[in-house]
């Protein structure tokens, strides 16, 4: 009885395929094959595609509309931005990390401090460049940083298109597609274009991604993966508390690894232990600092207590919300924050303006949905590692929406900058959701114009922010 099911399903299969080849032959369309042959990732191979005319030049669209931002922003008129910057200069005027007190510059002392470490050599170079092109520290600073985060947002912009090349090889449209989103998607470039930590974050987070799909699930991991998997994640945990939901994704890579090759329990034991001890010789000391400090290694009770000021829950349920309602407006900002929501989270688009931005957020939603019809019915075949690279994405992000899910109970920050660690996949998906929309046996002729249609059409989005929106707002 097994055997039959098998075979009648096995039936069912190549039924489907032999009846898309039919059409396939009909319509002239090559049928997408997303199996792939990943090589361990590299820093060389990652610039590659920018000797490619179109990677380039959506680059340097990019980094132009991220300098349009920071021209018509005034500092300290992004989230966090005096925050940040206040903690960058307290490491290079006093020699030392920020502890958390009362003040409104203070507010950010409780962020792990690699990204500041970082950024204090480059404030340090603009306090010296200043006094040469006669320019005030402060602007001398905040620009140098702000270009830091320019450069930190573009590494994330360019894995975006690694990553569609990595799960979805063999349809260069998908690439393309992603590339010319993430490059000029308003709000990540909004934030992109002010100091804040999250740019590194993101950045760091983009390339482990590609490290870990590449290396993980092209080799068997050897005690040198083991030793850059510690230092990654040792990495993450000093640079932002979110990151952590890295560990999920970690996990069923680490899974596929050691089923598809073999890996002796204790030989995988050995393999965790050293990549265990490298994480730990990176990043303990700021946990144990906290923990002197505060009395707990995130020092939560601290920050808790020093941010009275901060919208919580409690204030939407003593006003009639419920939790559906709260989390419902959450929803809603999230959404308005994706799209275009510049500022202090003050600067609205017009109303009109959210309604349209919800017809692609639809189209995205159901071509994703079309995609994994597809693939379901064998239309699309992916072999089982890029099954497993999808379900390594997905675990991370889930972990990462339930990071967010907690923090969310306990501070109303409904900002879709907090979910920017996973752009490149957010980046991905988008890409998958506008591509399905076209017919498959007229997707290969429009395979440059899709990227070049949806680059110019953000490109207007983005001039029209840049230069009628945000400037009228302050004036």
């Amino acid at each position: 009885m097994a055997k039959r099911k098998r075979q009648k399903r096995t039936g069912t299969t190549v039924s489907n395929r032999l009846r898309y080849r039919s059409l396939e032959r009909a319509a002239g369309a090559a049928k997408p094959l997303f199996s792939i042959t990943a090589q361990p990732f590299s820093l060389r191979q990652f610039i590659v595609p920018l000797r490619h005319p179109f990677v380039a030049m959506l680059i340097c669209a990019y980094l132009a509309i991220c300098i349009g931002y920071a021209l018509v922003t005034p500092f300290g008129r992004a989230p966090d931005e005096n925050a940040h910057h206040f903690y960058v200069r307290h490491i290079v005027e006093r020699h030392s990390l920020p502890k958390m007190q009362k003040g409104d510059d203070w507010h950010e002392a409780h962020q792990p401090p690699l990204f500041y470490l970082l950024a204090s050599p480059i404030y340090v170079f603009s306090k010296l460049l200043a006094k040469v092109c006669r320019m005030s520290e402060l602007e001398a600073t905040v620009w140098a940083l702000r270009l830091f985060c320019i450069i930190c947002g573009a590494v994330t912009v360019l894995a975006s298109y690694h990553l569609a090349e990595l799960l979805l090889q063999g349809a260069k449209i998908y690439a393309q597609v992603a590339l010319a989103f993430a490059a000029t998607h308003a709000m990540h470039a909004f934030i992109n274009s002010s100091i804040n930590s999250d740019n590194f974050a993101e950045a760091l987070c983009s390339i482990f991604m590609l490290w870990l799909l590449g290396t993980m699930f092209s080799r068997r991991m050897e005690i040198k993966d083991a030793i850059t998997l510690g230092v990654f994640v040792g990495l993450i945990a000093i640079t932002k508390y979110f990151a952590w939901s890295a560990l999920a994704g970690i996990a069923v890579a680490l899974t596929w690894n050691v089923r598809r090759y073999g890996i002796k329990a204790s030989e995988c034991a050995s393999y965790i232990l050293i990549a265990l001890l490298v994480t730990i010789s990176i990043s303990i000391w700021w946990y144990v600092r906290n923990t002197l400090l505060y009395g707990d290694p995130l020092g939560r009770r601290v920050y808790e207590s020093l941010s009275e000021h901060a919208a919580q829950p409690a204030w939407f349920f003593a006003l009639g919300y419920t939790m559906v309602d709260y989390f419902a407006l959450a929803a809603k900002y999230l959404f308005w924050t994706f799209w275009g929501l510049f500022g202090l989270t003050d600067i609205f688009l017009p109303s009109w303006a959210y309604w349209l931005w919800l017809v692609p957020t639809v189209l995205c939603i159901v071509g994703i949905a079309l995609f994994v019809w597809r693939w379901r019915r064998s239309i699309y075949e992916l072999d089982e590692a890029t099954c497993w690279r999808w379900l390594t994405l997905i675990c991370w992000f889930g972990a990462l929406l339930f990071l967010y899910f907690i923090f969310l109970l306990h501070y109303f920050s409904a900002q879709m900058r907090h979910l920017f660690l996973m752009f490149a996949l957010i980046a991905v998906l988008f890409s998958i959701g506008i591509v399905e929309w076209l017919p498959l046996r007229i997707r290969e002729r429009y395979q440059a114009f899709l990227p070049h249609a949806i680059a110019i059409g953000m490109l207007a989005y983005n001039a029209v922010c840049i230069l009628i929106i945000i400037p009228n707002a302050y004036r």
